[in-house]
């Protein structure tokens, strides 16, 4: 195989271990907790054997607890080890987890930021009411190239004439005419069935 093959290989294995380092780590973990119950539970066997030996050596029946310490922990160390191992592997799973979602948080707080700073040079240049006139057209632009679910969603769940009821108290909020209406909706139906028909009543004042 060619040596830059190899090379591919390599960078592959090692860009997709990074990725996944997370769940790597968290998997190493619980096998290793598991193999730690495991080992620890066939050196219990071993230990206890040398405990008696320890008490007729001694011409005892009953050890000292360093006694038994001293005696018996020998024989666990290697699951010690392997426990110890999983809990360094599941806490850095954590903490690889909590340094992607900071970075994460920090990014999206940077586009916000960015964003609103955007808007903003564009409303101080062409004017608030051309930017809503350009923002509005994008939503429509949107709403026309995928319509297919959200209509047939509320063409479902609504009639027609209460469907222009929902888009009509929408479409206030939207423009920002909310502000100017004293009128209320309210959903009515038959408990768990999903479907609901709409009341509104009030007035509109300029």
């Amino acid at each position: 195989m060619p040596k830059q093959s190899l090379a591919s290989i390599a960078k592959g294995v090692r860009t997709a271990m990074k990725k996944h380092s997370p769940e790597i780590l968290t998997g190493i973990g619980i096998a290793g907790m598991i193999t730690t119950t495991v080992m620890a539970v066939k050196a219990t066997p071993k230990a206890l054997i040398l405990l008696e030996e320890k008490k007729d050596e001694l011409d005892t029946d009953r050890l000292e607890p360093k006694d038994i310490i001293k005696t018996a922990w020998p024989c666990y160390i290697p699951a010690a080890v392997v426990g110890s191992i999983s809990v360094f592997c599941l806490i850095g799973a954590s903490s690889t987890n909590l340094r992607r979602n900071a970075a994460l948080a920090t990014a999206y707080t940077l586009s916000e930021s960015t964003l609103k700073e955007y808007q903003e040079k564009v409303v101080e240049t062409i004017g608030e009411k051309k930017e809503q006139s350009i923002r509005d057209s994008v939503s429509k632009d949107k709403m026309v190239k995928n319509p297919v679910r959200e209509v047939k969603l509320m063409s479902t769940i609504y009639s027609e004439e209460e469907r222009t009821k929902i888009e009509w108290a929408i479409g206030s909020i939207v423009c920002g005419e909310s502000k100017k209406l004293q009128k209320f909706m309210v959903l009515y139906g038959a408990a768990g069935t999903g479907m609901y028909s709409l009341r509104s009543s009030g007035s509109m004042h300029l």
